[in-house]
């Protein structure tokens, strides 16, 4: 479906990627695209995240499990289970992206660690796309650490990590998520806690103001083009090797990418722009640095098509997931909906 644009529309694809990097650090909001105008096609991709190769994966069980309490956590931040410290719990997986939630109070200031560990992995497989997800929150549902755990192609590499974070009294949310492949596989968890000690205070040396404060606060990030000026973007907030999420979105129109861009900042990730009928040559190259585990594109075949899709995994080595509606509107209520349960504010930016 053809979407009418203006020369401005066809201007904002950087200041798109730049607002996608800013969301991805505080994240707790989600975009809507009001303007309907323009289609974003009618056909979705099957998800199947993973690099489509086949691999046993061992149907081992943590060394803790034996002295673990089964437990079943809870599936959302409100139906968390409460665990107690110090105690070490066991529980399951159902399928992929499957997602386990337990709470945990804190009596006072200090350090709240997470152990977590699953020996399972994948035998054979040449590339660690075998992974779980954590991450713990605050009562506010303010992210304040995340793991992503890799599992390795045997048993001296599986998973097994600790997520540690400073904190004050109250409750905090741990969150478990199966990245891939680990259905019905047991993992196990502990929640440990050590006190803040009290140190001698000093009173710290008068702060000083550099005299080229106000030339060092902001850098310009640009490139010869839109999607230059993207690429340098990226390249400034996500690693070789980062592994995670990347989102797709076309360069001609900023509605798919705008409404994008509250999902980038709930996976942390980049959104990356491309032509409608062939993967753009920075989005290629992006894809192949980061090695991406999960690829989701925004918008229909009329947006992007499936000749660009089987590029993406050809690059990847990933199947990309396709969120999209029958126009820009219906797309951004797609992606909200898709992630109706990730959302961590109360405000909605109407654009």
């Amino acid at each position: 479906m053809t979407r009418t644009r203006t020369n401005a529309m066809k201007t904002s694809a950087c200041w798109i990627v730049a607002l996608a990097l800013a969301l991805a650090t505080c994240w707790p909001t989600m975009a809507f695209a009001a303007d309907a105008q323009g289609g974003t096609g009618t056909s979705a991709s099957v998800l199947s995240l993973g690099s489509g190769q086949s691999s046993a994966v061992q149907p081992a069980v943590p060394s803790t499990a034996a002295a673990a309490k089964a437990i079943a956590g809870g599936k959302s931040f409100a139906t968390a289970k409460a665990i107690s410290l110090n105690t070490v719990y066991a529980d399951k997986l159902a399928h992929d992206d499957d997602e386990d939630w337990f709470k945990v109070n804190v009596p006072s200031a200090g350090t709240l660690s997470i152990t977590f560990e699953s020996t399972h992995y994948a035998a054979g497989t040449a590339k660690a796309r075998n992974y779980y997800e954590m991450s713990l929150e605050n009562s506010r549902k303010q992210d304040i650490a995340e793991k992503d755990v890799i599992v390795g192609t045997s048993a001296a590499s599986a998973a097994k990590t600790v997520m540690s974070a400073k904190v004050s009294a109250g409750w905090y949310y741990i969150e478990v998520e199966d990245g891939e492949r680990f259905t019905n596989k047991t993992y196990t968890i502990k929640a440990t806690f050590a006190a803040a000690t009290t140190a001698t205070s000093t009173k710290p040396a008068p702060a000083t103001t550099p005299q080229n404060a106000s030339a060092s606060k902001w850098s310009r990030l640009a490139g010869s083009g839109a999607l230059d000026t993207m690429r340098k973007i990226v390249q400034a907030g996500w690693a070789n090797n980062s592994g995670g999420t990347v989102v797709i979105a076309t360069k001609g129109g900023h509605y798919d990418a705008l409404s994008a861009a509250g999902v980038a900042g709930v996976e942390r990730a980049p959104i990356l722009l491309t032509d409608k009928n062939t993967l753009s040559s920075q989005t290629r190259a992006e894809l192949v640095r980061i090695k991406p585990r999960k690829v989701i594109i925004v918008g229909g075949t009329g947006a992007i098509s499936a000749a660009v899709a089987n590029q993406i995994k050809a690059a990847t080595g990933v199947t990309p997931k396709r969120i999209f509606g029958a126009t820009a509107s219906d797309t951004a209520n797609a992606l909200n909906m898709a992630y109706e349960d990730k959302w961590r504010g109360e405000t909605a930016f109407l654009v």
